[in-house]
């Protein structure tokens, strides 16, 4: 019932792995890794609500179109994004790639507004 660092390495899914090592037998549910993805797809879908509602109120806010039609121009975009990678390999590659956007769109880019806003405080106040 235990991964070495290699096998973890080399799984994609270490967790459901080591859930699906374990066997009980004669008790009424015996794949436990079954209720791991459901809570899993729970926590994903709570999530993704939340973001999409989130989103489609930042472009009500900024643009002024519906919420309604807002989500299902999210949809559309996230769809059209999904069919861009090829395998899980390509999907995980762009997960580390966003990754590195996070750090920029969360550090660089309230740092970058706040000095462009500062300086046209000064330039307006004078």
């Amino acid at each position: 019932g235990a991964l070495t660092a290699t096998e973890v390495m080399t799984l994609t899914w270490p967790t459901i792995s080591l859930f699906q090592s374990f066997e009980i037998r004669g008790i009424f549910i015996e794949r436990f890794e079954s209720f791991l993805l459901v809570i899993w797809t729970i926590q994903f879908f709570t999530t993704f609500v939340v973001y999409t509602y989130f989103a489609a109120s930042g472009l009500e806010n900024v643009f002024g179109w519906p919420v309604k039609k807002n989500v299902l121009f999210i949809g559309v975009i996230i769809y059209l994004a999904s069919l861009v990678p090829q395998d899980a390999n390509q999907v995980v590659a762009f997960s580390d790639y966003l990754g590195y956007i996070f750090i920029v769109v969360f550090c660089a880019l309230p740092l970058m507004i706040f000095l462009l806003v500062s300086i046209k405080r000064r330039f307006t106040s004078s």
